[in-house]
């Protein structure tokens, strides 16, 4: 545990730290290290996009960066989906918080105040 404690101190907040105990001495150690490599390099967590969300990262990535009302116009008329509105703002919200998307600026229409999007390197990773 003291090996434990010190490793999280000195270590880097971004990482995880994963620690597996056994009351058994004899345990094997390279079982151990072998599921540790087995692992090593992988995402932390597995993120399964749906339909529409995968249609908005692919709007963004091939065309420019965008609000999400014009998403919205392009889901409509390029792919047929009769969604409202607030469902794609939502959407898009969702995808800024997994980081697939992120806001770099804003634009008044007509006195509201829009979030112009654009999709990061993490956003087109996950479409390859």
């Amino acid at each position: 545990m003291a090996a434990l404690k010190k490793f999280v101190s000195v270590g880097r907040k971004d990482f995880i730290t994963v620690a597996l105990m056994s009351g058994d001495p004899l345990q094997d150690p390279y079982v151990i290290k072998a599921l540790l490599e087995r692992t090593a390099g992988r995402e932390e967590r597995i993120v399964t996009l749906g339909f529409t969300k995968m249609k908005i990262l692919e709007i963004l990535a091939y065309g420019n960066p965008s609000h999400p009302y014009v998403l919205w116009k392009e889901l409509k008329q390029r792919h047929g989906l009769n969604l409202n509105r607030r469902s794609v703002y939502k959407h898009v919200e969702e995808l800024i918080s997994l980081g697939f998307l992120k806001v770099i600026g804003h634009e008044r229409v007509g006195g509201r105040v829009r979030k112009i999007v654009t999709i990061t390197e993490l956003g087109l990773k996950h479409l390859t």
